[in-house]
């Protein structure tokens, strides 16, 4: 154990509370294995992560019911101070989704899924992350919300990160065979159009030729007509 203060900052066995982060904490009844003046040493396997529920919430976790938060921490948001309430796992559990029922997707207030986890992924749903999902589903009369798997800080906001949807699973084969038909007409179509710029590419280049072809006889036929030769004994002159 170190005889320093400062040297507990660094330890990877023994910490002081005064070493703790705001995401973290010594967890509830662990045994002070020693103090030095005045502060109690505790062993860092004893030092636990605290969470806000959004950030449980986005590991696939919630906070129990009837739990009080166990630490509380301040932070300046645009020059606001707030508290945010904080949680131990020992106070959290696995998230448990509502199921899609009727083909209808659950959402939450946003009227999107969360899926920050692949358990958050509703019972008898199904994750299509194809781009061109969601249009399809209109096409098709399809349930179906957007998944956000994630935020990302854009122009100083906080913004959703959405790939692909969810929708039933019973309706998951549909789906991606409308999909895969719409991808094959695409590539037909793309082929046709690339033809089509081709031919017209070599019209314009054998029009071009042509042109040319004519230009240089027209040029031709009339300098051998306005070409007149002198002779003279040792000289000829055109």
């Amino acid at each position: 154990m170190p005889r320093n203060i400062k040297d507990f900052a660094s330890n990877p066995y023994y910490v002081l509370l005064r070493n703790l982060t705001q995401h973290e904490m010594v967890a509830p009844n662990s045994p002070v294995v020693g103090t030095i003046r005045g502060e109690c040493v505790y062993l860092r396997t004893h030092v636990q992560k605290v969470c806000s529920r959004m950030a449980w919430h986005r590991t696939g976790r919630t906070v129990k019911d009837q739990e009080q938060p166990i630490k509380h921490t301040t932070t300046m948001r645009k020059g606001v101070e707030c508290v945010s309430e904080m949680y131990g796992l020992w106070q959290t559990q696995v998230v448990c989704p509502e199921p899609v029922v009727h083909g209808q997707v659950p959402r939450n207030e946003y009227g999107n899924v969360d899926l920050f986890v692949p358990e958050m992924l509703p019972h008898g749903g199904t994750h299509v992350r194809d781009p061109g999902a969601r249009s399809m589903c209109k096409e098709l009369d399809i349930d179906c919300a957007d998944a956000v798997v994630g935020f990302e800080f854009r122009r100083g906001a906080t913004v959703p990160v959405l790939d692909g949807v969810v929708i039933a699973t019973e309706s998951r084969d549909m789906l991606l065979d409308a999909l895969r038909e719409e991808r094959r007409i695409a590539i037909v179509a793309a082929r046709a159009a690339a033809e089509t710029r081709a031919v017209q590419r070599w019209r314009r280049l054998l029009i071009a030729l042509r042109v040319r072809a004519e230009i240089d006889s027209t040029f031709a036929s009339r300098s051998s007509r306005s070409t007149t030769t002198f002779t003279t004994p040792n000289t000829t002159f055109y």
